[in-house]
């Protein structure tokens, strides 16, 4: 294995506190695998298996693995493309990219084409997701022994801050593509630093930027968006690599093909060159709605969650700037990658479920930001012996987490459900509110600064996992994952039209996944995700903005369309309620689940 692109440790815990400038001067070797590197491994699948084990729900038939809506709708896709129909939202009619996740729904569709039961094809997506979380995990921990030099166990503490962010782990599980675009992307960072050591040999390099430019490929037919990953790494490795900038290319190319030929299948088999998720989701939205709800997204995402992470990642580049002249080589990398994800998810305004504890946008990049953290702690636990205010200030950094993360005082209420202040974060508060007070006064103990640089970097490293992840977690063990009943009422939506509509009955939903999947039934998608025609209309600009459900025409989807039941409607109004009589439809509410269904006479049966 070639050496590292740094010179020097950033932490070692027999170094002299004055020794040589971090990643400037010395020896270091990234060193043979360890062993303790499977930890973060074993860590995650643990955490995946306890989530799948749990997550199963009760349907008609049977307990049934459901996966959250979005998902649903990749897999309607997968399961018609399985079944030799191609890949289409209703079989017979004109093609509509209604997915943004093509090589995910391509992997669906090879579960698919093994005929699992719909109750149990949910788990075997979750099972992979649950791979692809531990295989980042590994490559999360071997970025971290780069930048880290000798430092043996600290990154180790990277890869379980990885192996346990609730928000990528529940977004995956959950059936959603965001898995294989965290693990995509830290490889392919892998891959460059590696690239552009100075002591790879130069057909090494060739070689391995070629690997890399091959993983963002396969990246950009995931998700379109991880073009954004892409430019950030193509950038470094301009700047960067020891071999001719020509080489840049060798990254370059792979993806402007693998972009440029989906592009030209899109034209092809669908008429558009992008998703029509993209049409309904940021079409004909003002610039000013989207970059308000995105700075709001930001705001929840850095005040709930990762405060703490941000700020020993900002004491890093502080610190080692002003201490040693320059960072490690490769942090800036990450920082680029982490701070590129999170301008892109402000200027399209967030993802549709950013009533959770994280964006979906930018989960997949967060545990880079965590190898900074780590790095930030391992500076501070460097520099401690010579001076208490790192200490200080981190000390104050971890109780302002505390205080953001209970009181949420930034207007993230526009957005986040009070998952964060119920009684059961009160011990997570406290915890950190005491680490925080202890390290403060830490900072003006000689005794304690003379501990070794390793206990204070994992002790700060470790009040980094439990402020981003320790409130989600004790949410999930307290009530489970947060949509769980939301998909299970609507796969129940599904399992009840499938038995109370005729096989040719059309279906009109808002919750278009579940219904579609278990259902088996030809739908009407009344937000437009699989409707080029609602998707390219005007939005409704009176309601708060939430990307993916702010167009519908029922004049159109109902009054044309006809669908034979509908199985609710989108923010109703009384105009609404008269239009659907007046086209024919009766109402009925189904007592315990308190709802309403619209239907034409003969195409649904309460009995």
């Amino acid at each position: 294995m070639s050496s590292p692109i740094v010179s020097a440790p950033v932490l070692s815990v027999t170094a002299e506190p004055d020794g040589a400038a971090t990643g400037q001067t010395g020896q270091s070797s990234e060193g043979p695998r360890q062993v303790w590197d499977a930890v973060p491994v074993i860590v995650s699948l643990l955490a995946s298996f306890a989530f799948i084990i749990r997550y199963p729900v009760s349907l008609i038939g049977g307990r049934a693995f459901v996966l959250v809506d979005d998902a649903a709708i990749s897999m309607t896709y997968a399961r018609n493309f399985a079944d030799g129909h191609g890949l289409l939202w209703n079989v017979g009619q004109h093609p509509v990219e209604g997915y943004s996740n093509f090589l995910w729904t391509m992997w669906m569709a090879a579960i698919e084409a093994a005929h699992p039961s719909d109750r149990m094809a949910g788990l075997w997506v979750m099972l992979s997701s649950a791979v692809l979380l531990a295989a980042n995990a590994y490559i999360i921990t071997r970025i971290a022994r780069r930048l880290l030099g000798d430092a043996q166990y600290l990154p180790i503490v990277a890869g379980l801050a990885a192996s346990t962010y609730y928000a990528l782990n529940s977004w995956s599980l959950v059936g959603m593509e965001t898995g294989l675009v965290a693990f995509l992307c830290s490889l392919a960072v892998l891959i460059s630093l590696r690239a552009c050591d100075p002591l790879t040999s130069s057909r090494t390099s060739q070689g391995l930027l070629l690997t890399g430019g091959l993983v963002l490929a396969l990246g950009v037919l995931t998700r379109d968006d991880v073009l954004v990953v892409a430019a950030v790494i193509v950038g470094f490795v301009v700047l960067r690599m020891s071999g001719p900038r020509r080489w840049a290319l060798l990254v370059a190319i792979p993806v402007g093909v693998a972009e440029v030929g989906h592009v030209i299948f899109r034209l092809l088999y669908y008429g558009y060159p992008v998703p029509n998720t993209y049409f309904l989701k940021v079409g004909g939205i003002p610039e000013s709605t989207k970059l308000g709800r995105g700075l709001v997204v930001l705001a929840q995402n850095s005040t709930l969650q990762l405060v703490l992470p941000a700020c020993l990642a900002a004491a890093y580049f502080v610190l080692a700037r002003r201490t040693n002249g320059k960072v490690v080589v490769g942090a800036g990398l990450l920082a680029a990658v982490v701070g590129a994800q999170a301008v892109y998810m402000v200027m399209v305004g967030g993802d549709s479920y950013d009533l959770t504890f994280s964006d979906r946008y930018l989960a997949p990049v967060v545990p880079l930001l965590f190898v900074l953290a780590v790095l930030g702690a391992a500076e501070i636990g460097r520099l401690a012996r010579r001076s208490g205010r790192p200490l200080f200030v981190v000390g104050v950094a971890v109780l302002v987490a505390s205080l953001l993360t209970a009181w949420a005082w930034l207007p993230v209420s526009l957005l986040q459900q009070p998952a964060v202040s119920t009684w059961h974060i009160t011990p997570w508060i406290g915890f950190l509110s005491v680490l925080g007070l202890l390290i403060v006064l830490a900072s003006a103990s000689s005794w304690f600064r003379a501990r070794s640089p390793l206990v204070i970097a994992g002790i700060l490293s470790t009040a980094s996992i439990v402020a981003t992840s320790g409130i989600p977690y004790s949410s999930w063990v307290i009530q489970n994952y947060q949509f769980r009943d939301l998909d299970t009422f609507v796969a129940f939506d599904g399992s009840l039209m499938a038995l109370s509509t005729p096989p040719n009955a059309t279906i009109g939903v808002t919750g278009a996944g579940n219904v579609t999947f278990f259902s088996h039934r030809r739908a009407v998608d009344l937000l437009g995700y699989s409707d080029h025609t609602i998707a390219t209309s005007a939005p409704h600009l009176e309601f708060p903005f939430q990307p993916g459900h702010d167009k519908w025409n029922y004049d159109y989807s109902i009054g044309k369309l006809r669908p034979d039941v509908v199985l609710g409607l989108f923010h109703p109004t009384p105009a609404d309620q008269t239009a659907m009589k007046a086209w024919g439809y009766r109402k009925y509410t189904i007592p315990y689940l308190n709802q309403t269904i619209y239907y034409l006479p003969g195409w649904f049966h309460p009995s």
